[in-house]
């Protein structure tokens, strides 16, 4: 991977500097906590405001792939200083907003943003560093992310309670108009290699349309049911969009799924990424209703026992990135993988008698290899990709996550409910909550079983026991 040519301080004003984007993007996990606070202020009802969840996820989905296509093409400098002016022009709008529906068109425009800071922050780190201080700066990456995430749960019910729900959105001002000047004098842009011509719009619009289908459905399956003619017309146009748009991507001169670069080791390190993401999510949306309704965990209990999880993945991140710089990166993910596996299976052992201390030295074990697996299977993934296709690695890697996480949010959602109907029968109300809570979280183990399995760099064993 050729280097930008940066004397050594500045590479690492560089890595701050892109840093910044993506603790920008980890802010948005205050508006989780604002959404009562939004719903009151419009009047709306809660399952109209949740659109303002739904459609930045699907929106960032959905573009991610092709944005880091044309990032590749036409520079990953230009695209990130394009998406953090986007998301911080967006978030400064939605919080003056005085009407739900220019919010939520706003919103849309602030995920356009977030998905051009997610397919090139990756890239731009991996095109300063070199193998020697690549998974170094990645993990300091994450760890600078993981910061981010810590201050919207600190800071974001703060904020609501003391100055109402817009303050979440104008706070991120004075961040987004540091990070756009910081990389509008800091970055620098190698010139793109090969022909400077963008994928077909047809094949663009026919992916964003079926990817965000996709995402809507796994949205509204567990609420609606299979059988819901909105659920289903969804399902249909995915189908239908996602076929037309390989039969025109086929035909492009200049294809967006063009993914011949990836290696073995590529494929398993998103693949990995995916499984991850889609077994571990299920702490954020499932284990807080345990806390509160079998616990008794008030709100800020239960906020300060969440935001263990990515302390300690804030601090493990770096020493990660370390390690795969002095190991195979892959096989520090495949330790970090198995880490979450253990985490997640000492879940289905909690019961009424357990107390928010138990709870904490799991989501402590969690959090640190949820942090060591980001860095060091980020590193793994970029180490194997030539340099004219970073922007679309940054990009696969940012969709995997993303889908990991609406698929665990359907999937997890509906075998909840399932393993909860099914005990009802036969138990308590809170018995039966206990036993579906344990056999998801025992589903979910597998899940990340499958993971280490996939991450794994069994090759390489397997030569090394014959040499």
């Amino acid at each position: 991977v050729p280097k930008i040519p940066f004397a050594v301080h500045h590479k690492w004003f560089g890595l701050i500097t892109v840093s910044l984007g993506m603790f920008l993007g980890a802010l948005d996990l205050s508006v989780n906590v604002a959404l009562p606070a939004i719903t009151e202020s419009f009047g709306s009802e809660m399952s109209t405001v949740q659109w303002i969840i739904i459609l930045y996820i699907g929106t960032t989905t959905g573009l991610q792939l092709t944005i880091g296509r044309l990032a590749d093409t036409y520079g990953l400098k230009r695209f990130y200083v394009l998406g953090v002016g986007i998301y911080t022009l967006a978030v400064t709008l939605i919080g003056l907003s005085t009407n739900f529906d220019i919010a939520l068109g706003f919103r849309i425009v602030q995920a356009i943003g977030y998905a051009m800071i997610m397919a090139t922050s990756p890239a731009l780190v991996a095109q300063m560093f070199d193998d020697t201080a690549r998974g170094r700066a990645l993990g300091t990456m994450t760890s600078i992310g993981t910061l981010g995430m810590i201050s919207a749960t600190l800071g974001g019910g703060l904020l609501v309670e003391q100055f109402g729900w817009s303050a979440i959105f104008l706070a991120r001002l004075p961040f987004g108009v540091i990070a756009f000047g910081l990389a509008c004098y800091v970055l620098q842009e190698l010139p793109p290699k090969g022909p400077r011509s963008g994928p077909n719009l047809g094949a663009a619009t026919a992916l964003f349309i079926g990817i965000s289908a996709v995402v809507l459905i796994l949205n509204l399956i567990g609420r609606l049911g299979w059988e819901h003619v909105s659920v289903l017309s969804l399902i249909l146009l995915a189908f239908v969009s996602l076929a037309l748009f390989y039969r025109s991507d086929k035909k492009a001169p200049n294809r967006i799924l063009q993914l011949d670069f990836l290696t073995p080791t590529a494929v398993k390190a998103l693949l990995a990424a995916f499984l991850m993401t889609t077994g571990s999510f299920i702490n954020l949306f499932l284990l807080p209703y345990f806390l509160s309704d079998i616990l008794g965990s008030g709100a800020s209990a239960l906020g300060l026992l969440l935001m263990l999880a990515p302390v300690v993945a804030a601090v493990a991140a770096p020493v990660a990135g370390f390690l795969s710089d002095r190991h195979p990166p892959s096989w520090i993910a495949t330790w970090a993988l198995m880490i979450i596996v253990v985490s997640i299976f000492t879940f289905t052992r909690l019961g009424e008698q357990s107390s928010a201390f138990d709870v904490g030295i799991r989501l402590s074990l969690f959090g640190a290899g949820l942090g060591a697996f980001q860095a060091s299977n980020m590193s793994s993934l970029m180490k194997e990709v030539p340099s004219n296709r970073l922007g679309m690695s940054s990009a696969l890697l940012a969709f995997a996550f993303s889908l990991g996480m609406v698929t665990s949010v359907g999937l997890m959602n509906a075998i909840f409910s399932s393993f909860l109907d099914h005990a009802s029968q036969t138990m308590l109300e809170r018995q039966a909550f206990l036993s579906a809570f344990s056999k998801t979280y025992l589903t979910a183990t597998i899940i990340l079983g499958l993971g280490v399995i996939v991450s794994a760099p069994w090759g390489n064993l397997f030569r090394a026991r014959l040499q």
